[in-house]
């Protein structure tokens, strides 16, 4: 049976409760016989169209989002070789699109033949996975570009890319100037050459300007609280550390389900233009890691101002301190380990033009606390420290949290508030455990105050965040399997618990999401 019928018929019938049972069993009839009718693929260009509804893929290495977009432009671009078009490149969205003139009869036969080659068409949503269709009219009227796709699945029928990972179609048309045109987005010009081109709009689309021809760097922080070596230097510190907030040394901020490993991989498949990857540790390194060039690991000791501060166990010690990585770009993404992406993202969902000022993502819902008291948890009290130096600084007083998302930084800001306001940076360092005066400086402090300096601006972005011990993370977690990718982002909190049923769930999850190592393990 079609697994998106199945779906959406437990969900439409059944209770909450029956519907996550009944459909948690269809999976595990489902992996069990997947051998059946499994098509191992050995590279993306030999999927067949006509059984993706049905068969299984298992991709044999790891694949990129560009590198399914560059087998369906060698495609694309083998097939059409004879006609007019020129590449649109627009790094804003990370996307490929073309321009092309020709007729309708030669368009509809051309894109019936790429159908039986694996590739899917798309015109505003909308699937096309037959071969009788007018793809050329069906265009022009609804004044949308085709969208060139390819629907790939795990074995175990996770969504590893889809109609996020496209390049477009737009069609031209001559008008009564002798100008090719565009009905879709009004592009007008007198040839399909890139020198002579006469619309601003067309200008502005190519990027002329390489508005986001900027290095965007990813620092990712990880500990392995099962690490005996460190959780003994742990519990020797907090047992004669000052008084700590509740929960500051909880294990919960330590423990390791390998998030950090499926981190990774999102990154390398969603973001493959990020351009150096670095791993902060306290002289740790994963089991599963190989050393490479793009993703390196870094020592608290090669960061820290002052290397009689640590170790420490405080994330807002260490987040002090990442600005001071040798090597790392202006612009760059902080990244809890507990923080996934689940579709391809861009330099623009997280940056403005040119780099100019970095984008942060208010909570709709989580507010500051009105006031400090010793049950607060740590992240609320470094909320309050936050408000009460920023109105010190800026004259206005924040309310908002922030949403658990990779946060957006510029290295140049970070260092001017650090010259305004040096003491917080190192009292934050000298804090082993989280601390009743401590500061959330990246995740929170440099938002507020880079608004108020022009440095970084509110923007939007669709993320998901699951705790582990709530009754709905299993089905929340399920959803996501279920190819889910209207989430850009997802954070799944760690908590306390022993249940070694749950991290196998877990992991079962994440090995279907994201199947298959990157380079960077063994």
């Amino acid at each position: 049976m079609n697994l998106a019928l199945v779906k959406k018929l437990c969900q439409r019938i059944l209770p909450a409760r029956l519907y996550t049972l009944l459909y948690r069993g269809y999976f595990k009839f489902r992996f069990k016989n997947a051998s059946r009718n499994r098509v191992i693929v050995k590279n993306v260009i030999e999927i067949p169209n006509n059984n993706t509804d049905s068969v299984s893929f298992e991709l044999t290495s790891f694949t990129s989002s560009n590198d399914v977009m560059n087998d369906i432009n060698i495609s694309f671009e083998v097939l059409f070789e004879d006609f007019k078009y020129f590449e649109v490149k627009n790094n804003r969205n990370s996307e490929r699109s073309y321009c092309i003139f020709i007729s309708k009869a030669d368009f509809n036969n051309r894109i019936t033949t790429l159908l039986s080659q694996g590739i899917r068409v798309s015109i505003k949503g909308k699937d096309l996975k037959g071969k009788n269709h007018d793809f050329y009219s069906l265009s022009i009227n609804k004044k949308s570009p085709i969208c060139l796709y390819k629907e790939l699945l795990s074995s175990q029928g996770a969504l590893i890319y889809g109609l996020d990972v496209c390049i477009k179609i737009f069609l031209l048309e001559i008008n009564d100037k002798n100008h090719y045109e565009s009905r879709i987005n009004n592009f007008s010009f007198k040839s399909l050459t890139s020198e002579e081109f006469n619309n601003e709009l067309l200008l502005s689309y190519l990027n002329k300007n390489d508005e986001y021809n900027f290095d965007v760097d990813v620092v990712f922080t990880w500990v392995d609280g099962d690490d005996p070596v460190w959780a003994e230097k742990k519990a020797h510190y907090a047992n004669v550390a000052d008084k700590k907030p509740r929960t500051a040394a909880s294990n919960s901020r330590f423990k390791s389900r390998d998030e950090l490993k499926y981190a990774l991989r999102s990154v390398l498949m969603y973001a493959p233009w990020v351009r150096k990857i670095y791993i902060v540790t306290d002289n740790q390194v994963p089991i599963w890691f190989k050393e490479n060039e793009k993703v390196e690991i870094i020592y608290h000791s090669n960061i820290f101002m002052d290397n009689s501060y640590l170790p420490v166990f405080n994330s807002h010690a260490i987040e002090s301190n990442l600005h001071r990585i040798k090597g790392l770009s202006e612009n760059f993404l902080y990244f809890n380990d507990d923080c996934l992406l689940r579709r391809p993202i861009s330099k623009s969902d997280f940056f403005t033009p040119f780099g100019r000022s970095s984008k942060f993502f208010y909570s709709t819902g989580a507010f500051i606390p009105l006031q400090k008291s010793e049950e607060l948890l740590p992240v609320d009290i470094a909320a309050i420290n936050n408000q009460q130096l920023i109105e010190t600084l800026t004259g206005y007083r924040p309310l908002r949290k922030f949403q658990h998302t990779p946060i957006a930084l510029k290295k140049s800001a970070i260092e001017k508030l650090e010259n305004e306001v040096p003491e917080i940076f190192i009292s934050n360092s000298k804090s082993r455990f989280r601390a009743f005066g401590d500061y959330s400086i990246l995740s929170a402090l440099i938002h507020h105050w880079g608004y108020s300096k022009g440095f970084s601006e509110p923007s939007s972005i669709r993320y998901g965040y699951i705790n582990l011990n709530e009754e709905t993370a299993h089905r929340r977690l399920e959803r996501l399997f279920l190819n889910d990718q209207r989430l850009s982002c997802i954070c799944i909190n760690d908590v306390d618990s022993e249940d070694d049923n749950e991290s196998q769930f877990f992991g079962e999850i994440m090995d279907s999401i994201y199947c298959k190592k990157s380079f960077s393990e063994k």
